[in-house]
């Protein structure tokens, strides 16, 4: 019995736990910190609604402004195009749900084209959010990358815009600028 806990004392020492490689902390406005490492995406994808109200504004209610500012403010696309491509298919969804039913079978035709309208705005997410991957090297394999598009694109264009702002910026922009270049950097 000795032997056996003169062996348990002699434990080989607990190795010390490494920090993230490039690991930073960004504050939020609740003055807390978010530890991540520079191949992750800056905010979690549930995050925008909870610390940046500004972020969830845009990217659940003025989808197409987040977008087009998120595309602008990465380099990726510009800000303008985007922008009016994805308000011309806000556009013709608003018009199918409100004229349509009264022009009867053109009306049916306009939900056609505002569906097919909107799985092209649905690609063309997917296709930003795997640009984003790419360009800022985040480590995401292409299931989570579609999955998070296509299930959860307001909280996923939260996380992009989150992203982008303090790559490029170093903080969120969380108000609610119109434009490609934040206002208060």
């Amino acid at each position: 019995a000795g032997e056996v806990a003169a062996s348990m004392s002699e434990a080989p020492p607990v190795a010390q736990a490494t920090p993230v490689e490039h690991a930073t902390a960004k504050p939020t406005p609740a003055g807390a910190t978010m530890e991540f490492s520079q191949r992750t995406w800056r905010i979690g994808i549930f995050d925008c609604c909870s610390h940046f109200p500004g972020l969830c504004c845009f990217s659940s209610v003025v989808w197409c402004v987040g977008a087009a500012r998120t595309a602008g403010r990465s380099g990726l696309y510009d800000f303008k195009t985007v922008l009016l491509a994805t308000f011309a298919v806000y556009a013709v969804h608003l018009a199918a749900d409100f004229i349509g039913p009264e022009l009867g079978s053109l009306g049916l035709y306009l939900e056609y084209l505002a569906g097919l309208l909107y799985f092209c705005v649905v690609i063309a997410h997917v296709v930003l959010r795997f640009g984003l991957v790419k360009k800022y090297a985040l480590d995401e394999n292409p299931v989570t990358t579609i999955a998070c598009a296509l299930c959860c694109p307001p909280c996923a264009l939260g996380q992009e815009m989150a992203t982008v702002d303090i790559i490029e910026y170093g903080k969120i922009d969380n108000g609610c600028h119109f434009d490609a270049v934040p206002q208060n950097v």
